[in-house]
């Protein structure tokens, strides 16, 4: 659920239509490379309106590269 722009990694997988283990392996790569999300004290991911955009455009370089 959306709330004030914070995203949880399910509504990023709906929204993206992708599954949880992709929208792991791509956020771990991005966090290899200095990107970084919001956590929660249990250390889970959140997502912000921003981390779309960065997350629409890495699946569009990922369709691109194949």
């Amino acid at each position: 659920m959306n709330i004030d722009g914070i995203y949880s990694p399910k509504d990023m997988t709906d929204i993206l239509n992708i599954g949880d283990s992709t929208l792991r392996k791509w956020c771990i790569a991005l966090e290899e490379q200095g990107y970084y999300f919001g956590r929660t004290e249990n250390n889970k991911r959140l997502f912000t309106d921003n981390d779309l955009i960065v997350l629409k455009h890495f699946r569009q370089l990922v369709q691109v590269q194949n």
